[in-house]
């Protein structure tokens, strides 16, 4: 009798810990993917200009992420595996909250094959992880 009480009490704490650790610390928050997706903007017809990086946004970011996303500038490097030269280019970074779903993966995968078909792009970066949030 005690070894299964001794067994509720450990599985009880165990769930109050695995709660407890899915909670968000901010009252309002819930969790959230968030992703950030690195596009260079060296092609091989020359940079990707401010206008057509406006335009990709207009056509391919916000259809698929009207609740709103966040982009910047930075400067970025990255080896290419096939010839092992680095490249050090401009790139414009997006940053997405969204909801946790398989929808929401696959409109940032499809996000990031339209500006690497649009731009002839090898990649786009994608980080990718589990946030708690609130708008």
């Amino acid at each position: 009798m005690r070894r299964i009480v001794l067994g509720l009490m450990l599985a009880l704490g165990a769930a109050q810990v695995a709660a407890a650790q899915d909670a968000c610390p901010l009252p309002g928050q819930t969790k959230m993917l968030v992703a950030e997706l690195f596009f260079g903007r060296a092609t091989a017809k020359g940079e990707v200009s401010d206008e057509q990086w406006r335009a990709f946004l207009r056509k391919e970011a916000t259809p698929r992420f009207p609740e709103g996303f966040t982009a910047f500038d930075a400067y970025g490097q990255w080896r290419n595996p096939a010839t092992k030269t680095i490249a050090r280019e401009r790139t414009k970074v997006l940053l997405i909250a969204t909801d946790e779903s398989d929808k929401a993966r696959r409109r940032i995968e499809e996000l990031a094959k339209a500006y690497r078909d649009a731009f002839g792009q090898r990649s786009v970066g994608i980080v990718t992880r589990e946030e708690c949030a609130a708008f």
